[in-house]
């Protein structure tokens, strides 16, 4: 009963000892050439690109555009070959211009629940607090980025990856350049005790 009771009190309590920070720098979009795509399949093939080798590990999105639906991307097959994650549904695309963009950002795998983002801005030289959001913004969030831009909110509502790593979501706008942020986050307990 004394190992509940220490984790009933941890829990209840923003014990500083059960606080750490991180860092992630965002992606900027990209935005070098032309893409085609043909309605109803997964194969996205770079027609004036080379498609950088993150694409597949950093949980990349592709869209026509940012006002269109987006796809995850599943993998990297060649310079200039990419597979979506599930078919796309718009009309077939012949010289459109690529838009890869990232908006969810891996945690690590002790972070229980993201306190703080702290957004640095290199271009001003600012340094401000990402405004937290909730669930019930997730639906409206993950539906398209407003535009790319100064992210300004966060959320750490958003379901885990299928290995179970936590993720974060910055917004409601695409990262239009490179930042770091840093997050502090509440650690999760050691449960055997």
């Amino acid at each position: 009963w004394l190992d509940q009771s220490q984790r009933d009190i941890n829990k209840a309590h923003p014990w500083p000892a059960m606080m750490k920070r991180g860092w992630i720098v965002t992606a900027a979009p990209y935005v070098t050439g032309t893409v085609a795509i043909t309605t109803d399949t997964t194969a996205l093939a770079g027609t004036t690109t080379v498609f950088p080798s993150a694409v597949v590990t950093s949980l990349y999105r592709w869209a026509p555009s940012y006002s269109s639906p987006w796809h995850y991307i599943k993998t990297r097959t060649s310079d200039t070959a990419l597979v979506l994650a599930e078919a796309y549904r718009g009309s077939t695309l012949t010289a459109t211009t690529t838009l890869l963009y990232k908006v969810d950002y891996s945690l690590p795998e002790d972070c229980e629940v993201v306190d703080v983002v702290k957004m640095h801005d290199h271009v001003h030289g600012d340094i401000f607090d990402l405004a937290p959001i909730g669930q019930a913004y997730l639906e409206r969030w993950s539906a398209l980025p407003e535009s790319s831009g100064t992210p300004v909110a966060f959320t750490d509502a958003v379901p885990p990856l299928s290995d179970g790593t936590k993720q974060i979501r910055v917004g409601p706008y695409a990262p239009d350049d490179t930042y770091r942020m840093e997050y502090h986050y509440k650690q999760t307990l050691n449960t055997e005790l």
